[in-house]
């Protein structure tokens, strides 16, 4: 039922979604973004990167975002770079308790461009935002509730796949992977760590998996139990301190790559590659379940695996 009713929402909607635009004309003249973030890791790392890319080239455009569940985490040290961010505790799907807070917020709202970085673009978002320039990747059916499509080469990785809309969009053709500097709170990170036994100058590692070690390479080891319910404030601080990162591809690996830090992954060995371009913050993957005390050591020590 839920897909029918949405079906009949955009037959609807379409004729009234089926007028040419200037896609450069209207661009350069927008003053106002909405911009809905990838909802799945790694993909919400590279759709932030995008956001600042957008931002740095389009100072004066203010820029909206939403937010899929825990990224707050990853935005909460970057407080000036979205104008408002929009939180949803699930993909805000036609007719869900997400998208009708949207309507609500929307009709209230006026955007000249609405991007959907998602790789599952939501049509009915795109008829929500009203804006007269709707972006997103190809996908079968998109247009016209999207009017602008790009699409990407088939081995491009994810951070080309994201700066490909800010190049085309700015004209440019190198787009800086930076971010603005974060807002770190150093003395509370501190007492945190004295709390829990680790002093100044003293490395630490921090992992969002189980680990069979409290010590790797007389680095302490901080399980996720312990910082996994801090405030995103401190958990940035923590990633920021920490000399390595060691988990899986999940909030906790964005927010190491946001802040720096040297991650080693651990991904299964049967779930496909992804994607990642080459990055210093990456030391190392290892390709295992449940890989053992001897593998992760080797892996911070450089050894291939």
């Amino acid at each position: 039922m839920p897909a029918l009713a949405k079906s009949i929402y955009l037959a609807f909607k379409k004729p009234k979604l089926q007028q040419q635009v200037s896609f450069l004309n209207g661009f350069d003249k927008a003053r106002s973004l909405l911009m809905r973030l990838a909802e799945k890791s790694p993909h919400t790392l590279f759709s932030i990167y995008t956001a600042a890319a957008m931002k740095a080239e389009k100072k004066k455009m203010k820029i909206t975002a939403i937010a899929p569940p825990q990224a707050q985490m990853l935005l909460a040290p970057f407080e000036r770079l979205f104008d408002d961010v929009i939180e949803v505790a699930e993909t805000p799907k036609y007719g869900s308790r997400e998208f009708k807070y949207l309507k609500e917020y929307l009709d209230k709202k006026g955007f000249d461009v609405f991007c959907d970085l998602d790789y599952n673009p939501l049509s009915e978002l795109a008829v929500l935002s009203k804006a007269k320039l709707r972006i997103a990747y190809f996908n079968e059916g998109l247009y016209p509730f999207f009017n602008i499509l790009f699409r990407g080469s088939a081995d491009e990785n994810l951070l080309e796949r994201f700066t490909l809309i800010t190049r085309l969009l700015s004209g440019k053709i190198k787009i800086e992977q930076t971010m603005p500097k974060p807002k770190i709170e150093q003395t509370r990170v501190s007492d945190w760590l004295k709390r829990h036994g680790i002093f100044k100058n003293k490395s630490f590692v921090i992992s969002s998996i189980a680990l069979d070690m409290e010590s790797l390479k007389g680095m302490r080891v901080i399980p996720p139990q312990a910082w996994k319910d801090e405030s995103d404030k401190l958990k940035a601080a923590l990633f920021t301190s920490a000399a390595y990162y060691v988990g899986g591809l999940d909030r906790g690996f964005e927010m190491s790559y946001l802040m720096g830090t040297p991650s080693v992954l651990v991904i299964p060995e049967k779930e496909k590659d992804p994607g990642l371009p080459p990055s210093p913050f990456v030391k190392s993957v290892i390709r295992s379940s449940h890989p053992s005390p001897d593998l992760i050591e080797g892996a911070i020590s450089g050894k291939k695996q």
